[in-house]
Formats: C-alpha cells, structure tokens, sequence
C-alpha cells in the first residue's frame, strides 16, 4: 500500500466517523423511538473514531514534513480557514445554510421538530467537514 492510500485512507475513516456521529444526532428523533444511550454511545464512539485517525494522520503528516526539504503545506488551522479548493467550499456552503435551516427551524417549530434534529446532524457533519476539508491534513493528503 503506497504512503497516498494510506494517508487518504485514513481521512476516509475519520470522514466516516464524524459521518455516522452525525446519523446518531439524527436517530435522535423522538418518533424513531431509538433508546438515547444507544444514540449517545454511537455519538461518541464516533467522534472519537474520528478524532484518533485525525491525530494518527496529524502524526504521520509532522513526521513526513521533518523528512521533507519541502516546506509545510499549509499555513493556519482549518478550523478558521473558509473556501480553500472545492471541497472546502462545497463543505463552507453547506455549513452555511444547514445553520441557517437549524435557526430557521428552530424559530418556527420550536426544537422538538424532527427538522431541527435534522438540520443539527447536518449542521455538525458539515462542521466536521470544513475543518477537515480546510484544514493542513487535507492539504497534506491531496498533495502526496
């Protein structure tokens, strides 16, 4: 396995994990009668599935950049960094307008609607994906 599928392997894994921490926000719907400690285990199990292979991907990316003669990628966290490349923009949009759905649903149905839930999985899924498709291990990733 070359050094490229590694690393984009495991920004697919830590996508997939923020990915199915977003469904557990959304089997949160009361009508799914869903137990909460089942959706809340799932919650956090994923977010730390995709926390641990962001800091492995982190660790891997330092280790290649003392290595390298390059210099480093990417300047700044991708956290506060919006609309870099493609990806980065479709996930900054999409970030825009489910909170803007999310305070929009929450002002006209209360915050028991089923929309709110889904536009908060939305909301958090597309948080995670900014950060990731913004941010230094993307970049890193993407130029391998």
């Amino acid at each position: 396995m070359t050094r490229h599928t590694k690393e984009a392997t495991l920004l697919a894994l830590s996508m997939g994990g923020y990915t199915l921490m977003a469904t557990a926000i959304a089997l949160m719907i009361p009508a799914l009668h869903v137990p909460a400690f089942a959706t809340g285990g799932m919650f956090w199990l994923f977010l730390a599935a995709g926390i641990v292979f962001q800091v492995i991907l982190s660790a891997r990316r330092r280790k290649w950049q003392r290595g390298s003669d390059e210099k480093r990628p990417v300047r700044g966290v991708g956290l506060i960094r919006f609309f870099r490349g493609v990806a980065g923009t479709v996930s900054d949009i999409l970030l825009i307008l489910s909170l803007a759905g999310l305070i929009l649903s929450l002002w006209l149905t209360g915050s028991s609607g089923a929309v709110c839930y889904i536009f908060l999985a939305l909301s958090v899924f597309s948080f995670a994906a900014h950060c990731i498709f913004n941010g230094k291990n993307y970049q890193y990733v993407r130029k391998l």
